[in-house]
């Protein structure tokens, strides 16, 4: 993913995975959003899966006229809604290199952190509330492995999330934002 962020030439990011799709229509109706909402940092898009949660419309329905990211922020950990991985945003280019926001080489987790970053330094952002992505959950996938190697993974996102809470001014509803993460990655981590 870092690869790609770096040689792509365009000005906004979508990352989709290997074994998942785009729907219909989704990249026009996000081009629309990004030109009405003046190029926000981030656009959230909506997505579909078969597993919970199915989709985050409730979200993108309960927020889209939101425009301070705290709001934001304090629905998503009131209403403990999984808001973790890179696939769900629309993110642009800039706003990436700007605040040096990368994916650190873990085997397990990647995603946490870069969206944490995402989240807690977009200064503006959009819903797109069309169909834009359907997730193929696996059994088989990384999430569901707990080896040696996904526990180091897992201590090390501990690492870097308390590396960037340490360096990094934030307000008590974004530091907040930030423990919710680490509680969880340390649930994972102890278990």
């Amino acid at each position: 993913r870092n690869n790609g962020i770096y040689s792509s030439g365009g000005k906004y990011l979508v990352f989709l995975d290997s074994d998942d799709n785009l729907l219909k229509g989704s990249l026009n109706g996000v081009e629309k959003v990004i030109k009405k909402k003046s190029n926000p940092d981030v656009v959230i898009v909506k997505y579909k899966k078969k597993t919970f949660p199915n989709t985050n419309y409730k979200l993108i329905k309960d927020n889209e006229k939101e425009i301070k990211s705290e709001k934001l922020i304090n629905y998503v950990v009131k209403n403990k809604v999984p808001f973790s991985d890179c696939w769900f945003f629309v993110v642009k280019k800039k706003m990436i290199l700007e605040n040096k926001i990368n994916f650190f080489e873990s085997r397990f987790g990647e995603s946490e952190l870069f969206v944490a970053k995402l989240v807690c330094l977009m200064k503006k952002f959009a819903f797109f509330s069309g169909n834009f992505y359907y997730k193929k959950d696996r059994d088989s996938s990384l999430t569901q492995s707990q080896d040696f190697e996904t526990t180091k993974s897992t201590l090390n996102n501990l690492i870097q999330f308390c590396i960037f809470k340490r360096n990094t001014f934030l307000n008590n509803i974004k530091k907040n934002f930030l423990n919710t993460y680490i509680q969880s990655i340390f649930g994972v981590f102890s278990a």
